[in-house]
């Protein structure tokens, strides 16, 4: 990190950060990468403090982070024998007891290139103008972009059919023209602080907007069930597609969209203090929130190739379905909370809080099981922070708490 104070009134601080770790999850299937959960990621930041006038201060914040990573398959613990896949599945697992490969960081990968990558943007700016001793005014825009791509096996089965072909039970396979995520979002507020009633009474409120939506289509393109050629499957083209429908029930989902979101917002909160010892607090938020899907599920279905052999989609057997799903929410939050000073050392509190999370759609998901609805919890917390002095200074805190989700 490196600050440089240029002037009295504009200073710049650059910050890098960098992180590098192999992986601490062994693949044993000698498929891609030879470990997972690795980490490889670079985080760059670039701040500016601009004080314009005594009263007035601008400061921006812009910062970059790319990270690049095996990614994490997941792996089998246990079996049920009654469910349909339950042979397969204990044919797995005693294949790797066999082989000395089923300890807790052993993990089987079949795809020949996973990939985990997260590339992010946002640039922050917030005004402050100090008004007078009591006000003052804030004003917050940002902007910021994020795209994700992942291609990975998910539960890490290596399962094969009598006849020798192997059995993908399920993954999430990256098109190589379709991200995991590509999102664009603002943000705008403006808050007002301020004291009142001879300080003893210090507040705030504001009004907050955030737009969030799809710079280009993103999804997933998910193959399930099906034996199939891994280099083929990666293609943003269906006509490369080639697998074999050894199970009767398989398929390759092209699952593509995006999603807008719209939150806007009321607030204000404030702290009076009764006494020297005593004081209260009470907020209320008002939130609307709105988001609307659009998205394509293309479900290709292929033809039972002989055993070794992979065969292109069947052109008559796909299905395409275009879904708009959306929800909408709006919802009081609060707070309500006392503190009690009796010394400079020891302060008992209680409070009680709502909170709230917006109804969404999940664009992955099937038509009717694509929407959720907003949910709240209900927070009530009582507690007591104390501080020691003397030869051996100490801190010791102490809450009990219920929530109700």
């Amino acid at each position: 990190m490196l600050n440089v104070p240029l002037t009295d009134v504009f200073k710049l601080r650059f910050a890098i950060d960098h992180q590098q770790r192999d992986g601490y999850l062994d693949n044993i299937s000698g498929i891609g990468p030879q470990d997972f959960a690795d980490v490889d990621y670079t985080a760059y930041r670039l701040s500016s403090l601009w004080d314009i006038t005594d009263a007035i201060e601008n400061y921006t914040v812009l910062r970059y982070t790319d990270s690049d990573n095996n990614g994490y398959p997941g792996s089998i613990f246990a079996c049920n024998p009654a469910e349909v896949f339950g042979s397969f599945c204990e044919a797995d697992l005693a294949q790797r007891t066999a082989n000395g490969a089923n300890s807790f960081y052993d993990v089987y990968n079949f795809i020949p290139d996973p990939v985990n990558k997260t590339e992010s943007a946002q640039i922050i700016n917030a005004t402050t103008w100090e008004i007078n001793d009591d006000l003052l005014v804030k004003n917050i825009i940002s902007y910021g972009t994020l795209e994700t791509k992942q291609r990975s096996s998910i539960f890490g089965t290596n399962w094969t059919m009598p006849r020798g072909d192997f059995l993908i039970f399920q993954m999430v396979g990256l098109a190589d023209n379709l991200p995991s995520t590509d999102q664009e979002s603002g943000v705008e507020e403006i808050q007002l602080q301020g004291t009142a009633s001879d300080e003893r009474l210090t507040w705030q409120g504001g009004l907050y907007y955030e737009k969030s939506q799809p710079i280009n289509d993103y999804g997933f393109q998910s193959t399930a069930l099906i034996a199939c050629d891994q280099h083929s499957i990666t293609s943003g083209n269906p006509d490369d597609f080639r697998c074999s429908n050894v199970f009767g029930v398989g398929s390759v989902e092209n699952n593509s969209g995006g999603a807008e979101y719209t939150s806007k917002a009321i607030y204000s909160q404030g702290t009076y203090d009764l006494t020297d010892t005593v004081s209260l607090t009470a907020g209320l938020r008002y939130t609307d929130d709105k988001t609307e899907g659009a998205v394509t599920d293309t479900i290709y279905k292929f033809p039972l190739a002989p055993p070794g052999e992979f065969a292109p989609p069947d052109q008559e057997l796909t299905q395409v379905e275009r879904r708009t799903p959306s929800a909408d929410s709006s919802k009081p939050t609060w707070l309500l909370g006392v503190d009690y000073t009796p010394e400079d050392d020891m302060m008992l509190y209680a409070k009680y809080t709502r909170g709230y999370r917006q109804g969404s759609v999940n664009i992955a998901g099937s038509a009717g099981l694509d929407t959720h609805g907003p949910e709240s919890v209900d927070t009530y917390e009582i507690g007591t922070k104390t501080s020691f002095h003397g030869s051996m200074p100490a801190t010791f805190n102490m809450a009990l708490f219920y929530n109700d989700f």
